[in-house]
């Protein structure tokens, strides 16, 4: 009997080793794989973190040149006022200019006169006083015409200044108008149209015709977050076929029709 117990102590004592032996391997199993889902969802959360930066970062951008945009048409809107002061002035130096020329050919016209008469020898001229006349006369005009000659130096002078100012003017709504153009390809967006997850590629619902190029680089965005990127493929003047950039993927996250395409590198002024 005893021996039996005995056998009976030993076979008890080997089925719980061998139990506990078994249960602590499934636990350091339990453990390793609980440590690799924890590293995996810290590494996906550092990646989201950082795309969430990046945007951030790609919103301030595209505030500033806004900003610069605004503060282009403020100095636009200033260029256009000091050319209007311009013609004004010039416009005043054309009418003072006439009414020299008219003042010049009234003063001509009285020398005229006062020479014809004096061929006579008038009453009120004697031989004393004859050359003083014609000096003052002279002088007179001489200053007329100096200042004729002044008034049309300072016509030039504005004409060409306003000239230049128009010609500024014109280069600044040249350059306004292409950072206008850079800064509508830099807010382009769409969304997706159509998407089979089970072959990789989307359909986005805007093409050539919205500033689309297959070297455009596209990131699809779902409210307010990063959630993978498009390989342009096929770029047509109203869509846009590419593929699915799986490696960029959110584990878990599948793109769907109505979500925001938009570009990932904007164009820079």
């Amino acid at each position: 009997m005893k021996p039996v117990l005995l056998i009976l102590a030993i076979a008890i004592s080997g089925g719980a080793a061998f139990f506990s032996f078994n249960f602590s391997q499934s636990f350091k199993a339990l453990q390793t794989e609980r440590t690799e889902a924890a590293q995996q969802a810290q590494a996906i959360k550092n990646k989201l973190d950082s795309e969430d930066k990046e945007i951030q970062e790609k919103l301030a951008e595209l505030a500033a040149v806004q900003q610069a945009q605004e503060k282009l048409g403020d100095d636009v809107s200033t260029l256009q006022a000091a050319n209007g002061v311009i013609e004004g002035e010039i416009a005043k130096l054309d009418q003072d200019a006439l009414a020299q020329a008219k003042e010049v050919e009234a003063l001509e016209g009285a020398i005229a006169e006062v020479q014809k008469a004096l061929e006579g020898l008038g009453e009120d001229v004697t031989v004393e006083n004859l050359p003083d006349k014609i000096k003052d006369i002279e002088q007179s005009k001489e200053e007329k015409q100096e200042k004729i000659v002044e008034l049309n130096t300072l016509i030039e002078g504005a004409k060409s200044a306003a000239t230049a100012s128009q010609n500024e003017v014109k280069k600044v709504a040249e350059r306004r108008a292409e950072r206008g153009t850079r800064l509508k390809l830099n807010s382009t967006s769409s969304v997706v149209t159509a998407v089979n997850n089970d072959w990789g590629f989307v359909v986005i619902g805007a093409g050539s015709n919205s500033g689309f190029t297959p070297q455009t680089e596209l990131i699809v965005v779902r409210d307010g977050r990063t959630i993978g990127k498009i390989i342009p493929r096929s770029v047509e003047p109203t869509q846009v076929v590419g593929d699915l950039d799986r490696n960029s993927m959110i584990p878990g996250v599948r793109v769907q029709p109505g979500d925001r395409v938009i570009i990932s590198k904007p164009f820079t002024n």
